[in-house]
């Protein structure tokens, strides 16, 4: 919801990253209009996910969209690696009921596994859940790591064998590419995962996620992805198609390419994006 921010502005760029009008709690028609309109009176728009794309086409189906998933710092989440890793899980983001399924992870750590968490957790002004939280962070197989700075968490993952992606499949995380599979990636990880619609198909098979459908394949992934776990697995991935080196260039052309449009005003711009 930008106020008619945009009504000010030569060329309007809006880089879609969520379906925040599936979060609870939140007045869904007043931002799906909002954003309706910020969509038409752009110039470019772009999506971190396939399925944030297809909302976008839902609200304007004859606009162009551009496919930019989230990237990370590829070289120092590489840089540190190490071979003497830690027989442990690690997640890493904020950790909101909204979004991770906090039985899954409590079922992990109740298998036995070690799991190290690292990032904020009731953040989001909603209580729902709070107390599931507390109760996995006082598990005696779970170390709560707190907040790190970038490179702290460079090296926590770079010391551990599994990186998870524990999140629930509601209308809200359809929409969400994890800014951490990168990150896991880098740092030499094994990926495990929930089946989240963009961490599904094209390119992403080649990164050999494990995706799990149920609870009881994605603790089975985690321990046997433990217990097998290889430095060399991902010695020949390369991810700097996925670092933000790669992505600052690709903005850097799309921004010149704005400046060479003539200016023009909110009014025509959505007249020209609605066909009138």
């Amino acid at each position: 919801m930008t106020y008619g921010l945009e009504k000010s502005a030569a060329n309007t760029v809006y880089h879609s990253v969520d379906l925040l009008h599936e979060l609870p709690h939140v007045p869904a028609e007043a931002i799906l209009a909002s954003e309706r309109e910020l969509i038409l009176a752009a110039d470019l728009v772009a999506a971190s996910s396939r399925i944030v794309e297809k909302h976008i086409h839902s609200l304007a189906e004859e606009v162009d969209v551009q496919y930019m998933p989230n990237v990370a710092n590829i070289d120092l989440f590489t840089s540190r690696r190490t071979s003497m890793r830690t027989e442990r899980a690690i997640f890493a983001g904020n950790l909101t009921p909204s979004k991770i399924d906090i039985d899954l992870m409590k079922g992990l750590a109740d298998a036995g596994v070690q799991i190290s968490i690292a990032g904020p957790y009731s953040i989001d002004g909603a209580s729902d859940g709070n107390e599931y939280i507390g109760e996995l962070l006082a598990h005696v197989n779970v170390e709560y790591l707190g907040n790190l700075d970038e490179a702290s968490l460079a090296t926590e993952l770079g010391r551990s064998k599994v990186g998870l992606i524990p999140y629930s499949i509601n209308p809200y995380t359809r929409g969400v590419f994890p800014m951490k599979v990168y990150e896991y990636l880098a740092a030499g990880l094994s990926v495990v995962t929930t089946p989240l619609p963009s961490l599904i198909g094209g390119d992403l098979q080649k990164l050999d996620l494990k995706v799990a459908s149920t609870h009881g394949e994605f603790i089975r992934y985690v321990i046997s992805e433990i217990r097998d776990f290889s430095n060399r697995k991902v010695e020949d991935l390369d991810l700097s198609g996925n670092s933000w080196e790669s992505r600052i260039t690709e903005i850097e052309l799309i921004l010149d390419a704005l400046e060479c449009l003539q200016p023009t005003s909110y009014t025509s711009r959505n007249q020209r994006a609605s066909g009138l």
